[in-house]
């Protein structure tokens, strides 16, 4: 990953983060026990601690919501989360890694099945 030095960034040097840190575009998400977590998320501009996030609109407890996927990064491990409106829905494995599992999820709502990720 890697680190974000200024807001006044130019288009250039995002472009080239952007190629450093996602190898795609766009995430499909499947299978998923709470089902408007399933869909495809894209790439977004917006940076979470110097990672790269996903993100798609739906809706969350009926109301609308922010769907967001990004690396967590603490002192001692890594996990990608799942988010709706700032509430975490799953976390993927955690340990040393910012690579995105593709399985292996855990779910913070205690709701089965877990997402299943495909990139695009």
């Amino acid at each position: 990953m890697v680190a974000i030095d200024s807001d006044n960034e130019s288009e250039e040097n995002k472009s080239r983060k952007k190629q450093q840190m996602a190898d795609v575009d766009t995430i499909l998400v499947e299978g998923c026990g709470i089902p408007d977590v399933n869909g495809t998320y894209t790439w977004s501009d917006e940076l979470y601690i110097g990672a790269c996030v996903y993100c798609k609109q739906g809706q969350w407890k009926g109301k609308n919501a922010w769907y967001e996927m990004f690396c967590e990064d603490y002192v001692s491990w890594k996990c990608w989360v799942i988010s709706a409106n700032i509430s975490y829905l799953y976390h993927g494995p955690r340990g040393g890694s910012a690579e995105m599992p593709s399985n292996g999820w855990n779910s913070e709502e205690r709701v089965n099945p877990t997402p299943k990720l495909k990139c695009k």
